[in-house]
């Protein structure tokens, strides 16, 4: 008999690609000739001499991936954009199971629109609630093997600059596995305030050389803080200002007989700026015209309110004096004496 022990090692050296599968098996085997017998069996060998050997590796399986977008990269502080997540199953071979509930949490100023909202491609059930988007999939439901599937909810902004929605990584576990990977989405909200402004006369009609006197009121509806507002009021012809006006949220800027204007730095969404005002009616006849007008560094997307115009018509006002003189201060009986009369308008 010849054994193997004078024979020499024999050394294979063998590489494969894991597949996407759970585990690797390499096994090699030696089988010796049949006129030779191996006089050191061991454990792995068998009764003919045939040994074998094995090496068992596991394979972990590639988690899903998370990616989320915006539709759009920059809208106007109370506009709306489509939020779009999507959960891809980066393993080819195996199915996707998600393994618990899904949640994405908005930023700060970032509110779901409409509660019914969601829309989704993945097998399962899908819901929207005000400040969540939430995914959930059944028991059991899969997400296609190497596909993926979304879900959309329309999400609006109520503050205004740039917000981060983000995902962390290991927030979204299957059953192959964990995201690796931190995902965000930038939403950039530009601030937008409206101004409306609004003038009322205190009555529908004044007298020449008679008073009015007129109320501004300015507030601003948002969704943005208005910064650097200014209100000016200016006294058009027929019309003098007086006195010192009653200004309630802003300061008093500038004040003479043409004009004033008033300012406030900085008018928060539903705060207001009131003034109230009094001029001469220096017009004799026709109508006098108020116009004041509101502005703000902040963009205003809808400037047709940031003016107003009171026309006032001028009721016409006479001052009639009437005198009469005699030509002597006595008379004497038979005698005669005339009278002079005299109407005068005063105005005005």
């Amino acid at each position: 008999m010849v054994g193997l022990v004078a024979l020499p090692f024999l050394v294979f050296f063998y590489s494969s690609v894991a597949h996407a599968q759970t585990q690797v098996n390499n096994v090699v085997s030696i089988t010796p000739p049949a006129s030779v017998t191996n006089t050191n069996p061991s454990a792995s060998c068998t009764v003919a001499g045939v040994c074998s050997a094995q090496d068992l590796d596991l394979v972990s399986p590639s988690g899903p991936a998370i990616s989320k977008s915006f539709s759009l990269a920059t809208i106007n502080a109370g506009g709306t954009a489509l939020l779009t997540i999507t959960i891809t199953n980066t393993h080819a071979l195996v199915s996707a199971t998600l393994a618990a509930l899904f949640t994405d949490l908005y930023p700060t100023g970032l509110v779901n629109a409409t509660a019914s909202a969601a829309q989704t491609s993945c097998v399962g059930a899908a819901s929207s609630t005000p400040g969540l988007a939430t995914l959930t999939l059944a028991a059991g439901t899969l997400i296609p093997q190497g596909g993926s599937c979304s879900v959309s909810v329309v999400v609006t902004s109520s503050v205004s600059g740039t917000l981060t929605n983000t995902i962390a990584a290991g927030s979204l576990t299957t059953s192959v596995g964990t995201n690796t990977a931190t995902v965000s989405a930038v939403l950039v909200v530009l601030a937008n305030a409206d101004l409306q402004i609004t003038k009322t006369p205190s009555s529908n009609s004044v007298t020449a050389g008679g008073t009015v006197s007129y109320t501004v009121t300015m507030v601003n509806v948002g969704p943005s803080v208005a910064a650097n507002v200014t209100v000016t009021d200016v006294a058009l012809a027929g019309l003098t200002f007086y006195g010192t006006p009653v200004v309630t949220g802003g300061s008093l800027a500038s004040n003479n007989a043409s004009g004033l204007t008033v300012t406030q730095a900085s008018l928060a969404v539903g705060s207001t700026i009131t003034i109230v005002v009094s001029a001469t009616v220096t017009a004799a006849t026709g109508s006098v015209t108020n116009t004041v007008a509101g502005t703000s560094t902040t963009p205003d997307l809808t400037t047709g309110n940031n003016t107003a115009t009171a026309v006032t018509p001028v009721a016409s006002q006479a001052n009639l004096t009437l005198t009469k003189v005699a030509s002597s201060n006595s008379v004497t009986a038979g005698g005669t004496v005339s009278y002079t009369v005299t109407l005068v308008n005063l105005g005005p």
